[in-house]
Parts: C-alpha cells; sequence; structure tokens
C-alpha cells in the first residue's frame, strides 16, 4: 500500500490539504495500489523543518509519529512532497518499521538540498 507522510492535525487544519496526500492517491491511482492515512499519524506538533539545520531537523521530528495500524510483515511505500535532510521519512520509517512493517520504500517528488 501507499501512505502519505502525515501533517499534525493542526498543521492540517492551518493549510487545508495535505500535499503528500494528494501525490499519493494519483500515484496510487496511476499504479493501481491501495493509498491509506490510516496506518501512521503525526501525534506531535513540531515546528516547520524549513529553517533548521540537518541535526535540528531529526531532533524537531524525533519521536512525533505513531502508528495506528500494525502489520505482520507488510510492504508499504511512503509518499512525501520533498525530502531536504531526510529526517522526516526516516522518522516515518523507524515507526513503521517498529510495527512490523518490513518492506518499506520512500517515493518523492523532490529532493533538495539544505539551505543555511
Amino acid at each position: 500500500m501507499i501512505i502519505p507522510v502525515p501533517l499534525h492535525s493542526h498543521g492540517l487544519k492551518r493549510r487545508g490539504y495535505n500535499q503528500s496526500a494528494l501525490i499519493a492517491s494519483e500515484m496510487g491511482n496511476i499504479l493501481g495500489i491501495p493509498m491509506t492515512e490510516e496506518v501512521v499519524v503525526k501525534s506531535r506538533y513540531t515546528e516547520s523543518q524549513t529553517k533548521l539545520d540537518q541535526d535540528a531537523r531529526r531532533s524537531n521530528i524525533h519521536g512525533a509519529f505513531d502508528v495506528i495500524k500494525s502489520s505482520k510483515g507488510g510492504s508499504i511505500a511512503i509518499v512525501d512532497d520533498v525530502i531536504t535532510s531526510g529526517a522526516t521519512v526516516t522518522e516515518v520509517c523507524k515507526t513503521l518499521r517498529g510495527s512490523g512493517y518490513d518492506q518499506i520504500s520512500v517515493w518523492a517528488v523532490a529532493k533538495t538540498p539544505i539551505v543555511q
């Protein structure tokens, strides 16, 4: 299955949509793979990663996600819109791996460098 990197409920309310969910939905439709937002949630609000260096990004996002649907050896693809340091998707991967998902892929639309 395909899952988007989730937004915290406050961020979703402020933005009005989850851009990663929109991308994941279209990818799922094109590839014929089910997309769901019912596997992992962002349970802790964090400050924006955009102005943080790599170490601060890892610290900021640490422990921010919780799995709400575990697996016994499942395969999953995480979709993010942009990967900069990889801290967010790494944290989502760690959270999923601890809940039984053993085949995890990360898909992104763009990769950018950290700008200091």
